[in-house]
């Protein structure tokens, strides 16, 4: 979500959720003497600039894939958006815990596979977005995994089995 001042107390949301009207009744849920109005539109996100295989390969996030209620800022590699001074917001206490203490266990990796494996790993749970087609030695997938699956820094395994190796992460 972008915010942007269009003068005295008047802000412009914008935002990438694909469920408008849920977001809007989350704002009127805990702004309380705000009047909330939420209008539809369509703005390009950054993933729109890209083929399929170029956002997988450069590890770039889009909604609903990646961005969405199971995944938290500091897993998607966002934490150098989070504004860290600044003043209560929902959720703050929990986001500065995890990176305070290092207690981020999922990270978002962009992965490649061998062609056998490539439709097991189509069905394992961590994977956010994969290629309609397999493209030997490119990365095919981009998946949350639980840091402990690193079985070594370029290989891990999936939640299903499925060996892989690690292009690059989102950090």
């Amino acid at each position: 979500m972008h915010q942007v001042g269009l003068g005295e107390n008047k802000w412009l949301l914008t935002s990438s959720h694909d469920e408008p009207n849920k977001l809007k009744n989350w704002l009127e849920k805990y702004l309380f003497s705000e009047k909330v109005s939420v209008r539809e539109l369509y703005v390009p996100d950054a993933a729109d600039g890209y083929s399929e295989a170029e956002r997988i390969a450069r590890c770039v996030i889009k909604s609903p894939n990646e961005i969405n209620e199971s995944y938290h800022p500091l897993e998607l590699g966002l934490g150098k958006l989070i504004a860290w001074n600044k003043g209560c917001y929902i959720g703050q206490e929990v986001i500065s815990r995890l990176d305070t203490y290092d207690k981020v266990s999922r990270q978002l990796f962009c992965v490649a596979c061998k062609e056998q494996d490539f439709e097991r790993l189509r069905s394992s749970p961590d994977i956010t977005s994969i290629l309609d087609k397999f493209i030997e030695n490119r990365p095919v997938a981009l998946g949350v995994f639980k840091k402990a699956a690193l079985t070594s820094e370029t290989c891990l395994t999936t939640a299903n089995g499925t060996p892989v190796w690690v292009v690059s992460s989102a950090r």
